[in-house]
């Protein structure tokens, strides 16, 4: 068996009778430089050759050097370790350790080990690699003299800059190289402003210093999955107030973890909120089915963070009203929440968001996934101040409350009046198993009490959607119109629609021909072409129309009507 050189790339073993598939799976990581396979595959021969000791030193010492490449530097160094107490009389733990800590500035701690592995080689009157341990030791004493820091050669304004460029691991890697990086790091505020925690080994470094980068980071992700050591020591950091100036908060989760002891961990959840309830302005949570009876209610999370403006709350499998709880926690209807999201994996109706609604009376966006249509009528009663709603939009973007602001302040430079209601509505309803949910009367009643604010109107609906129900107050054809006086959305800038029902085509291009700031039209299914040619000819000229599945070609009438309307 040939031993590995830790100064230079590792050399091949010799295939063992033993070992066979193991070595080669070693040697093959080794030829393809891939780190993590030669920690995975050293680590599973350790475990088979434990009585063998110079193979084990070798293995030892070759997943040393893989953890070093990529930057693992406390296993790295555990590894060298583990040389020197399986062969404490033996040259090459010294060595190996030695190294690690010389390649990441440690020069004076790599001296120290240098120096007792002489001194045990003297002790035991050994010969073997003497000569590499000094000439390893003279190295270290030479970087140590001539130790020039790239830290001393730049500004704290270019250091700074440098480090926002680096990755989350790379940062906590940084933490390593010496006292004075480290010091730099802890004391580059920006850098520490968000955290996001994994289901990796990167963000073991970390734990030690949570309690210094803490006091900087303004927004902190937490994934619900993370390793049980990891995300202790970061929830207690947040219930001992170590994040003073958090604002925003995520537990986000993969649909099937699970948490040992989920009440205890709600709890300490609460605690948490408790501590940041003065600075937090956003928090998002996702809540497991077998969480259900333990996991924090909305209403918890209102009552304690009074602060708050925008909430995500997700239940994976209950319904969301078994998420409520109790509002009368909250003295008054809550004073700031203006961005509210909920999702569910059970259908959520009106019934089940209006106690949330009138709590929060100031709040302008809400999205909604898995939800009844019925949800508008709610909506309309229980939401005075609401500018921007959207219900089943999986694969499309509602519009952000930063989008709808800064129209809103150009529109207010343009004009001193002040307006109120709904500007923005995104529906999509195609995932609706019954045709009886896709109403398309109330969403036509919907627009037609937000006609004077609507600007953006996104609707999908499948093919098969009918108007008219049991429960609808049309039923005729021709009727649609009467219940209608003065439709014109004449502040309307964006159509899309996908209705799936010629009824509502014709009632809503009917309501845009007057529509002057009308820029963007795009109508998936197109039932009657002669009546969009019509309607687009008495419109104000757009930007952009898009006009997708055509019933039939376009007789030479249309045809001419196009060509007219395009020339103008």
């Amino acid at each position: 068996m040939i031993t590995t050189n830790p100064l230079i790339s590792p050399h091949l073993f010799t295939i063992l009778d033993s070992l066979p598939d193991q070595i080669y799976q070693v040697n093959k990581a080794i030829k393809n430089n891939d780190y993590q396979q030669i920690i995975q595959y050293t680590t599973t021969t350790i475990n088979s050759v434990y009585q063998e000791k110079q193979l084990l030193l070798a293995l030892f010492e070759l997943r040393s050097y893989a953890y070093s490449k990529k930057g693992q530097f406390l296993d790295s160094i555990k590894n060298g370790r583990l040389m020197i107490e399986a062969a404490p009389t033996s040259t090459l733990g010294y060595a190996r350790l030695g190294q690690t800590l010389s390649t990441y500035g440690y020069q004076v701690s790599a001296v120290c080990v240098y120096n007792k592995g002489l001194q045990i080689v003297q002790q035991n009157k050994q010969s073997v690699n003497v000569d590499e341990l000094h000439k390893r030791k003279e190295i270290a004493v030479k970087r140590l003299q001539k130790k020039m820091d790239p830290m001393s050669m730049f500004s704290d304004e270019i250091i700074q800059r440098i480090f926002t460029l680096l990755s989350q691991e790379v940062k906590a890697t940084c933490l390593h190289v010496s006292t004075v990086w480290r010091k730099k790091l802890l004391d580059c505020s920006d850098i520490w402003r968000f955290l996001k925690l994994g289901q990796n080994h990167k963000d073991f470094p970390l734990i030690g210093v949570v309690n210094q980068v803490g006091h900087h980071v303004t927004n902190l992700m937490i994934d619900q999955f993370t390793h049980g050591s990891v995300l202790s020591a970061y929830m207690k950091q947040l219930q001992e107030g170590s994040f003073e100036k958090l604002q925003y908060l995520s537990f986000f989760a993969p649909y099937n973890y699970t948490i040992d002891n989920p009440q205890d961990y709600f709890a300490s959840i609460q605690k948490a909120l408790s501590k940041v309830q003065n600075t937090l302005i956003g928090f998002e949570i996702v809540i497991h089915p077998e969480h259900t009876s333990s996991s924090i209610k909305i209403a918890t999370i209102l009552s304690t963070c009074k602060n708050l403006k925008y909430l995500y709350y997700s239940s994976t499998a209950s319904n969301i009203s078994n998420h409520v709880g109790d509002l009368t926690l909250l003295d008054h209807d809550h004073p700031n929440l203006i961005n509210l999201c909920l999702h569910s994996r059970k259908l959520i109706t009106g019934n089940d968001v209006a106690p949330i609604l009138k709590r929060c009376q100031q709040l302008r966006r809400l999205v909604v996934f898995l939800c009844d249509i019925c949800i508008l009528d709610t909506i309309q009663n229980t939401a005075p101040n609401l500018e921007i709603f959207g219900l089943n939009c999986y694969f499309t973007s509602v519009t952000s409350l930063e989008e709808n602001i800064t129209a809103r302040k150009k529109e207010m430079n343009d004009s001193d009046e002040k307006t109120t209601g709904l500007r923005h509505l995104h529906l999509n309803t195609t995932k609706s198993n019954t045709p009886s949910s896709v109403a398309a009367n109330k969403i036509l009643n919907f627009i037609y009490k937000n006609r004077a604010t609507l600007e953006t109107i996104h609707i999908e609906m499948p093919d098969d959607a009918t108007v008219a129900t049991a429960a609808t107050t049309i039923h005729h054809e021709d009727e649609i119109d009467t219940p209608y006086s003065d439709f014109n959305l004449v502040n309307l800038k964006t159509i899309f629609c996908r209705s799936g029902n010629q009824r509502m085509e014709k009632v809503l291009l009917q309501s845009i021909r007057t529509s002057s700031k009308l820029h963007d039209l795009e109508l998936k299914r197109v039932f009657t072409t002669s009546l969009v040619i019509d309607s687009l000819i008495e419109m104000t000229p757009l930007n952009r129309i898009s006009l997708r599945v055509l019933p039939q070609p376009l007789s030479s009438i249309d045809s001419n009507k196009i060509s007219t309307y395009l020339d103008k």
